[in-house]
């Protein structure tokens, strides 16, 4: 597609200023040089605040979108969804997309969809399916995702699509370091699925073994419960604090020694391929996208989800071994640059560009690199 054609793309998703990985997402989208061109759009289904008003921006957000679809319909909707509420969210799209005849893209991010649907009541999964196969394609972030689909979506085209990283703006610091206690960060949500009893569990022996390194925990959520797990002797070294964005993470990135994230399930998190970016050296559980697309002692180290004694003997392992952090640097930095969202350009336009003149019915997709033993 070429600025100014008819063949247009709309994404649809939460508001890229909200929180989380899928936010992140479409802000990267959102930012990259060619999706400033007339070909696309970016169409929030919910506005940042409290219950009341995403659930009120949303009726508002859809009814601009009915208005806006009447007038000048767009050739594709592309609409990133996750499980649960997410889901049925955009199942408005789904329908009045389907209704008016445009090409249907899905992009499933978490791994726990399929985990999530299984759990459900049969006539809830059939609802799940149908809505799902009004899609033209389903795309997921976690390529490990696609054969659990194959037998619930026949004849349906799955295939892989990466989320995206700026790495313009994602990369090592120009800046000599200020001269600061080394720390390892944690940049998520204050939730136990993302590790954080691991976390505080491990800290005491790396803390013993190295008294002037410290964790940096930055959150969404309540962390005042885990503050309170916190021995008193190891307060000083452990550093709870809000959610971070923007500078804010980028400076805290850059000046990491480790980023951690021992979740239980994850399909590809964005501030792993970032970590990456900026040359940190990432520890983090071998599950979902992140097994699936990440090398152990290449472009991570991989460990077990919910084993402290694993994270912790990592840690110890990448701190006291300096060829090691030098070495996953280099590599890291090397293999996220296929996570770059100007070099994605061309896949995206052939996927776009099939779906919109065929109906990309055939089984295919974009792999990722195939893993070395």
């Amino acid at each position: 597609m070429k600025p100014g054609s008819k063949k247009s793309v709309w994404m649809i998703g939460l508001s890229d200023q909200r929180r989380g990985g899928v936010a992140s997402v479409l802000r990267t989208y959102r930012q990259a040089s060619w999706f400033r061109a007339p070909d696309f759009a970016l169409i929030a289904t919910c506005l940042p605040g409290n219950s009341w008003v995403r659930w009120m921006s949303a009726v508002r957000q859809f009814l601009g979108f009915a208005h806006r679809l009447s007038q000048q319909p767009p050739a594709l909707l592309h609409i990133h969804l996750s499980s649960g509420a997410s889901f049925w969210r955009k199942t408005p799209y789904l329908l009045t997309g389907h209704l008016h005849g445009i090409r249907l893209l899905i992009n499933v991010h978490p791994s726990h969809f399929y985990d999530d649907y299984l759990t459900q009541r049969r006539p809830v999964r059939w609802l799940i399916r149908r809505f799902l196969r009004l899609a033209d394609a389903v795309g997921f972030a976690n390529p490990e995702m696609i054969p659990l689909f194959v037998d619930l979506l026949p004849g349906k085209r799955l295939c892989y699509l990466p989320n995206p990283i700026d790495l313009h703006r994602f990369r090592p610091g120009s800046k000599p370091q200020q001269k600061q206690s080394p720390y390892a960060l944690f940049l998520g949500a204050f939730f136990p699925q993302k590790g954080i009893a691991e976390i505080l569990t491990a800290a005491p022996a790396v803390l013993q073994a190295f008294p002037d390194f410290r964790f940096v925990l930055c959150g969404d959520g309540k962390s005042e419960g885990w503050k309170e797990q916190v021995d008193q002797s190891w307060r000083q070294h452990i550093d709870f604090r809000s959610w971070v964005d923007g500078d804010e993470k980028l400076e805290l990135l850059q000046n990491a020694t480790a980023l951690l994230l021992p979740s239980y399930s994850e399909g590809f998190p964005m501030i792993v391929s970032e970590a990456m970016a900026c040359g940190v050296p990432v520890i983090c559980s071998a599950v979902g996208g992140l097994v699936a697309l990440l090398r152990n002692r290449h472009d991570a180290l991989l460990i077990p989800p919910k084993d402290a004694r694993q994270l912790q003997e990592a840690l110890l392992h990448l701190l006291g071994d300096a060829r090691l952090r030098a070495d996953l640097r280099r590599y890291s930095l090397q293999s996220v640059k296929r996570f770059d969202v100007e070099g994605l350009l061309p896949y995206l336009q052939s996927l776009y560009t099939s779906l919109i003149c065929s109906g990309g019915k055939t089984s295919s997709g974009f792999q990722p690199r195939p893993k070395s033993n």
